[in-house]
């Protein structure tokens, strides 16, 4: 059969299989973004199921012909929702705060011992919440031991998970080191728990490439773009807990930020394919484009790097940068699930 006729396939970009081979089928039927949602006796959907049993399910107008459903499965809606945003958030603190410590201490900044101590009890709590949030959003702690102690190394849930446990442990030696005192051992773990920092900085890029079906977050721009944040969030971290301004640093801070305003931006452009342009076009264009380029672009990346540079007042920028963090991690996550999978 497939030797004698012209056959499709639903989404060959998302690498899923196995794939099915349609014959004489009409694109409209294989595309869920080519049709519309209106309720029909076996359409109508009051609520979402599973996860969002109790919420509304949302999902973006996109079709572009005048083909309409009369009979769906069910929307799940938005399965990950304000708990990823928040675990993208405080495990980028956590990191960064460790990044910007080691990184100035390697630059000949000297901290003392209650500082550093500072700075590794607030990390600790952050990575804290993000466990919390990690275990809020599988919905049962049982899976999240279950993870643990029978996990899938395949999967990035699971190799983040023991990332985020050697992070944890890294800090509770460094808190113990300091409140020992031992300056070689405070800054010998501090340097072991670096790459460690770095990975809980990173890793939720490749658990996000991992979903296919979503060929947004298939996105190599994903990895630059959860470091930056990192490296953002701990140096308004490290500014606010140890009351620094570190001016000397200021046009590496400046650097950073112009870089990142550039890195949402290609990051948001999207990788070229149908799904992707979708998300890029909700972003840039469409629902979403006020939050993006006011929040985001402006507030949240253009007007603090404007403050650093004219008025190096790092902490009115740092508000604002957090906003335009909050922001970006938000649509990073939600907008990529409004289009419709099936």
């Amino acid at each position: 059969l497939l030797a004698n006729h012209e056959t499709k396939v639903r989404k060959p970009e998302m690498q899923t299989g196995p794939n099915v081979f349609y014959i004489d089928a009409n694109s409209v039927s294989l595309d869920p973004t080519l049709t519309s949602k209106q309720d029909y006796l076996w359409s109508s959907q009051a609520l979402g199921v599973g996860y969002n049993k109790n919420h509304k399910a949302e999902s973006s107008s996109l079709n572009s012909t005048n083909a309409t459903r009369t009979y769906d499965a069910p929307d799940k809606g938005i399965m990950w929702g304000w708990e990823v945003v928040g675990y993208l958030i405080t495990k980028a603190i956590a990191a960064g705060l460790i990044l910007i410590l080691a990184l100035l201490t390697l630059f000949g900044e000297q901290f003392s011992v209650d500082e550093m101590l500072k700075i590794s009890i607030v990390s600790f709590i952050f990575i804290t919440l993000t466990g919390v949030l990690l275990v809020k959003d599988l919905g049962k702690p049982k899976r999240f031991l279950y993870i643990i102690l029978r996990p899938q190394f395949n999967s990035w849930l699971a190799k983040g998970a023991y990332v985020i446990l050697a992070f944890s442990s890294l800090l509770i030696l460094l808190i113990i080191c300091c409140l020992i005192g031992n300056g070689f051992w405070i800054k010998t773990i501090l340097f072991i728990t670096v790459p460690i920092a770095f990975l809980t900085a990173i890793y939720t890029a490749f658990l996000f490439a991992q979903a296919k079906g979503r060929i947004f977050w298939k996105n190599n721009w994903s990895v630059f773009f959860m470091f930056f944040h990192a490296i953002i969030l701990g140096i308004i971290g490290t500014s606010i807990l140890l009351n620094k301004n570190h001016q000397a640093f200021y046009p590496s801070v400046e650097i950073i930020h112009f870089l990142n305003i550039v890195i949402t931006l290609l990051l948001f452009k999207g990788n070229g394919l149908p799904d992707a342009n979708l998300v890029s076009n909700l972003i840039f264009k469409g629902k979403y484009k006020l939050q993006f380029w006011s929040l985001v672009i402006f507030i949240g990346n253009i007007v603090p790097l404007a403050l650093l540079f004219f008025d190096h007042s790092i902490y009115l920028s740092s508000v604002m940068l957090c906003i335009g963090v909050v922001v970006t991690n938000y649509l990073f996550v939600k907008v990529p699930q409004l289009i419709p999978l099936s």
